[in-house]
């Protein structure tokens, strides 16, 4: 039940947002030229390393030998046809554990 409420409530406020005028096109690009979306702004940051640690960022030797195992042994599960999860109704995880 309450996912049907939950779903009748996307379907609506999608509805109302799609009611709204549409934006010519070179309006949305004179925008997006004027005032950059936050995020394009984060991705400047990422990419300058303005923002990034001053202090080094390393794994000790045990850590990374651990990472590296659990990399190597991740090629000897077979790739799963499907994912499911516990909300699907009847389906069964073909993901071995």
């Amino acid at each position: 039940m309450q996912k049907i409420v939950m779903m009748v409530m996307w379907l609506g406020a999608s509805v109302f947002a799609g009611a709204a005028e549409p934006v010519a096109e070179d309006q949305r690009k004179a925008d997006d030229i004027a005032e950059p979306p936050a995020v394009l702004t984060w991705l400047d940051m990422q990419r300058s390393g303005t923002q990034a640690s001053k202090v080094p960022q390393t794994l000790t030797p045990v850590i990374q030998e651990r990472v590296v195992k659990r990399y190597l042994d991740s090629f000897n599960a077979p790739i799963p046809v499907f994912f499911a999860d516990e909300s699907s109704a009847g389906a069964t995880s073909s993901v071995t554990r």
